[in-house]
């Protein structure tokens, strides 16, 4: 997705079509030695925010707390009468 949006590409499919596969190759070869500069600002703003916040709080926080997709939720346990609501609510009913 960053190789298309990188080149102006909507498609990305239509893309990796498109190049050939050492071409791909060397693209990802260079992202591991050359990082991107946005991921990086991100980076450091977690991490500056999460010092700010543990500052303020008096507690340690760690930087993948501010992000929601750092790590897969933990599925939550349900009791039968849950689940039956849960489904019945996707369903309308």
């Amino acid at each position: 997705m960053a190789l298309a949006w990188r080149a102006g590409r909507a498609d990305v499919d239509r893309m990796l079509d498109e190049i050939e596969p050492a071409q791909f190759d060397e693209w990802v070869a260079w992202r591991e030695l050359e990082h991107d500069a946005d991921e990086r600002l991100r980076e450091v703003v977690k991490r500056g925010f999460a010092a700010v916040v543990s500052w303020m709080l008096g507690k340690e926080i760690k930087p993948d707390e501010f992000d929601r997709w750092a790590e897969p939720e933990k599925p939550q346990a349900l009791t039968p009468d849950q689940a039956v609501a849960a489904i019945r609510q996707c369903y309308g009913r």
